[in-house]
């Protein structure tokens, strides 16, 4: 009796395997979706907007913007550099 049910298992099993894969796939994305970061539009604290980040580095057309970069360039950055290679 257990190995007809076992194999009426596997049978069973072998028949909807595939969509049973794909439905496995399906709830991951569903369930990764729900775990992103959602942005918070026009804040002035908390998150970071990322609409914002863009209108910023690029300047609005009305507005024309400066960017200034800080550099190290000094010698002790030069040796750790090498060290993450």
């Amino acid at each position: 009796a257990a190995d007809l049910d076992a194999g009426a298992y596997t049978r069973l099993y072998d028949a909807v395997s595939a969509e049973v894969q794909q439905l496995r796939v399906i709830l991951e994305a569903v369930e990764a979706k729900e775990k992103e970061r959602v942005w918070a539009k026009n804040q002035t604290v908390g998150e970071l907007d990322d609409g914002k980040l863009v209108d910023g580095a690029a300047g609005e057309r009305s507005k024309p913007k400066r960017l200034m970069f800080a550099m190290d360039t000094s010698a002790s950055m030069s040796r750790f550099d090498s060290e993450d290679r």
